[in-house]
């Protein structure tokens, strides 16, 4: 859903937790003239999103292990998204695996951590695009406020009944431009991703 959601041909790009690597290395099949960098924080995410992205022979991408507050490069980015985690820490039950932690609870990467990265990284005209429940989007616009980070783009992705999560892509700008709000049924949404599993499905790779 969120890559659904994502501006085309922008460079360079920033992936914060990157995981597998798989929306890095979709941005950077669909657009070869971009420079992509995916970072994460557990090293076999890294390592394994840098053995799917020689799998499929892509180049202008890297993959690297880190803790997104300690990054820093020379350029700021154009275009940096992020597939947080969806639960806040201490808010539900802990996996025997570390690993699968992280990627569930945002004990390393809560909006804090994460629009603080964005405010520093992103360049004055670039642009900041996420994926989240539905019922952590005040959080979420809370948080960015506090970083004079406006929001200008929100699509509502709505789940089946009460046991189906809601989804919201919001999309950020150091610049105030119009707000664009979209509500997506269940239907529309499931189908669009369906297709976009069927385009990429010569993608290789593990986790993908």
């Amino acid at each position: 859903l969120l890559y659904l959601s994502l501006p085309r041909c922008c460079s360079p790009v920033l992936d914060i937790g990157s995981g597998s690597g798989i929306l890095s290395l979709l941005y950077a099949k669909d657009n070869p003239s971009s420079c992509v960098t995916g970072i994460d924080i557990v090293k076999k995410n890294s390592d394994l999103a840098i053995c799917n992205a020689k799998r499929n022979g892509l180049s202008g991408i890297r993959f690297l292990e880190g803790d997104i507050k300690e990054y820093a490069d020379k350029d700021p980015y154009a275009l940096i998204f992020s597939n947080p985690p969806y639960r806040k820490a201490g808010s539900g039950r802990l996996s025997p695996f570390p690993e699968k932690n992280i990627a569930l609870y945002d004990t390393h990467l809560d909006f804090y951590t994460l629009f603080s990265a964005v405010k520093r990284l992103l360049s004055p005209q670039g642009l900041f695009f996420m994926i989240i429940w539905e019922g952590r989007r005040d959080e979420m616009l809370e948080r960015a406020a506090g970083f004079s980070l406006f929001p200008f783009r929100e699509i509502i992705y709505r789940g089946v009944g009460k046991n189906h999560h809601s989804f919201v892509v919001s999309g950020f700008s150091p610049e105030k431009k119009a707000f664009q709000r979209d509500v997506i049924e269940h239907k529309e949404w499931s189908e669009a991703v369906r297709a976009l599993i069927q385009a990429e499905v010569v993608m290789k790779g593990d986790n993908l």
